[in-house]
């Protein structure tokens, strides 16, 4: 029975890091698409101003709640969805969180944070619906698939 326990979490926490593992390729498609936008302005890259980042403080977040991150605007949900939701990622990153509700939200998805304690570490769960039945989250993880070749997986009512 232990060594089932054992199997479980380690499974749990290759999903979780998995969740993230496409963040090289979402970030490629999100570069492509902010390229684009720029292009529709016409303000040409060499144009952007690059920022020294160095040259700011490093904020001490030790004595932050962890639902409270500096700079971010990103809201958690309780958790208490009553449906079926489809999780789009799992991150360590509030601020990459934040930066695909947005995306989602801007593509018309109705998109939903909480948080995850796992050995230690924070992780933000990236999550769009709340859908009554089964069949309906199905549906929505093949759009996901197909719309944006996500690999997503559906969570259960309450998770």
């Amino acid at each position: 029975m232990q060594i089932l326990r054992v199997i479980v979490v380690m499974l749990m926490a290759v999903v979780l890091l998995m969740g993230c593992s496409d963040k090289q390729k979402d970030a490629a498609q999100l570069e492509q698409e902010m390229e684009e936008r720029d292009s529709d302005t016409g303000i040409a890259s060499d144009q952007i101003a690059e920022v020294d980042t160095a040259a700011e403080p490093v904020p001490d977040v030790s004595a932050v709640p962890e639902e409270e991150t500096p700079g971010s605007n990103l809201v958690l949900s309780t958790g208490d969805g009553e449906g079926y939701s489809v999780q789009v990622a799992s991150c360590e990153s509030s601020q990459y969180a934040e930066h695909l509700v947005n995306l989602y939200t801007e593509r018309g998805y109705e998109v939903s944070v909480s948080t995850f304690p796992f050995g230690g570490v924070t992780y933000y769960r990236v999550r769009i619906g709340d859908y009554a039945t089964l069949g309906e989250a199905t549906g929505m993880k093949a759009e996901l698939a197909d719309k944006y070749s996500l690999d997503t997986w559906i969570a259960p009512p309450g998770e």
